[in-house]
């Protein structure tokens, strides 16, 4: 096999990596969006929290020690991420981004199989 050929197969493998993941990613939104629903949370926020909830939670690995890599210090760090995000909204009583990312966690471990 010609060298070249190796490099033209590279650029489908990463499309449908890519795609693959925006599925996964899509199948997780559709989940925490049930999630939100059921805790009655304010539409219009629901799919920011989402976003920031997914970029969090999928860069976790990158960001934290190998020792380090617990559910509940996941969960921590999914909630730090949130208020980082939120915090400011003069709106949102105290310890509900907690809630969030208590609920949200919980979702994405049953999903993830831990």
């Amino acid at each position: 096999m010609p060298s070249n050929s190796l490099s033209r197969t590279a650029p489908a493998r990463h499309a449908r990596t890519v795609a693959k993941r925006k599925s996964v990613d899509e199948e997780l939104r559709a989940g925490l969006y049930e999630v939100a629903m059921a805790g009655t949370w304010w539409p219009e926020g629901q799919t920011g929290l989402i976003d920031a909830a997914l970029r969090r939670w999928h860069s976790f690995d990158r960001r934290s020690k190998p020792g380090h890599r617990t559910p509940e210090l996941r969960v921590q760090d999914l909630a730090r991420g949130l208020q980082e995000q939120f915090g400011d909204d003069i709106y949102l009583e105290p310890g509900w981004l907690n809630h969030v990312a208590d609920r949200f966690g919980a979702y994405l471990r049953v999903w993830a199989g831990g």
